[in-house]
């Protein structure tokens, strides 16, 4: 089943930080049916959904910028100083109009295929907007607003659609998380688009001295029930970060001991690409401390092997400066150099394109080409 297209079904939280209560929408009620079919000739009350239209952008407008432009503007024009974006995502706000006086509370669906069937839906009291958090970037959402009168009675109905925008990372927002996003949803030079809601990148999921991070308990019945990550894949090792289970319920917890950038381009990654060509290991959550280095590292490495543009690639590990974990400068800064070293070993392997030259890398430190086309086949959604 293509994840881009479909939610996993034991999903019942779509965002820790809104009070709402999100839910999946199995059924229609007969009620909505009716009201979809006949609701004109039933006298209802006018309902007009007057957001979201057309494409939205789901995080802030600097980096909104920054993705636009052409590759070469330095990062830190667009991102501030260290420490001065704790979140880049924006909410994607709902807000409609309704004329039935008796309205009490509404239901908000949201869905990827027209007939709803695979749902998510908030219930909102007291006001006429909602927040959605986590959508699919790249698609198209349909969005049915039903009001119900105090007796539980529909009085009104609105629908219409909107498009996520496919510019950039699909960016996460987890409770306690910083510097949350997918790996997937990238278009590949073949034309392929990576799969979303298999692999996740971000940063620590337990507080460590100098970072502000802690998963809540909100946060990890998210992560296990809504995005069902079955590997806790830590780029570090058991003794820089002193715990044997992960926060995550019932993931298993994999140590990787990795270096970063060219300290990775060496036979200690085999293991975790063995890891990446098992399917049986996904949903998983591949993280270091700050999801920058050791993180970026891997990620720019696993993306460069599916067939990323470099600019994509360029741009996604330079987006983790729009973070509290600070600047990561591809042109200038303490880390520029490192990322230069790192790009420039990576591109001395034989290859016509850099995928090709991340496929020569993995093979020369034992990674078999099944493995790499059974990576390529997961994430590409074809296993």
């Amino acid at each position: 089943m293509d994840k881009n297209r479909f939610y996993n079904k034991n999903e019942k939280v779509q965002t820790m930080k809104n009070p709402i209560t999100v839910c999946f929408c199995v059924f229609m009620s007969i009620s909505t049916i009716a009201l979809s079919t006949f609701g004109a000739g039933c006298g209802m009350k006018k309902l007009t959904i007057t957001s979201p239209t057309g494409e939205v952008v789901p995080y802030i407008e600097q980096a909104k910028q920054y993705l636009l432009q052409s590759r070469g503007d330095d990062v830190s024009q667009y991102c501030g100083s260290h420490g001065s974006i704790k979140n880049p995502q924006t909410p994607i706000v709902v807000e409609w109009t309704c004329e039935a006086k008796d309205a009490i509370r509404y239901k908000v669906e949201y869905a990827t295929n027209a007939d709803y069937t695979n749902a998510l839906y908030q219930t909102v009291r007291g006001e006429t907007r909602a927040e959605l958090y986590n959508l699919f970037k790249g698609m198209e959402y349909h969005l049915r607003v039903t009001a119900y009168s105090k007796n539980n009675k529909v009085v009104s109905v609105g629908e219409s659609t909107f498009n996520t925008t496919d510019l950039g990372p699909r960016v996460m927002n987890i409770d306690g998380l910083h510097n949350v996003r997918d790996v997937g949803g990238y278009t590949t030079v073949s034309g392929k688009r990576t799969v979303q809601g298999l692999l996740y990148r971000g940063g620590t999921l337990m507080s460590l001295d100098g970072y502000e991070s802690e998963l809540t308990a909100d946060g990890a019945d998210y992560m296990r029930k809504v995005l069902g990550i079955k590997t806790d894949a830590d780029l570090r090792t058991q003794t820089e970060t002193g715990y044997t289970e992960s926060p995550i319920p019932a993931a298993e917890l994999r140590y990787f001991g990795l270096g970063g950038y060219t300290d990775m381009l060496n036979a200690s990654v085999k293991p975790l690409f063995q890891m990446l060509a098992d399917k049986n290991s996904y949903p998983i959550y591949l993280h270091c401390t700050g999801g920058a280095d050791r993180t970026g590292t891997a990620t720019f490495l696993i993306n460069a092997l599916l067939g990323v543009d470099e600019k994509m690639l360029i741009q996604d590990y330079e987006f983790t400066s729009f973070s509290l974990y600070g600047m990561r400068n591809t042109q200038k800064g303490e880390y520029a150099s490192m990322f230069q070293d790192f790009l420039s070993k990576l591109k001395a392997f034989e290859g016509e394109s850099l995928q090709q030259k991340t496929e020569n890398f993995l093979l020369s430190i034992g990674v078999t080409i099944e493995e790499i086309e059974s990576i390529k086949a997961i994430m590409y959604g074809e296993k």
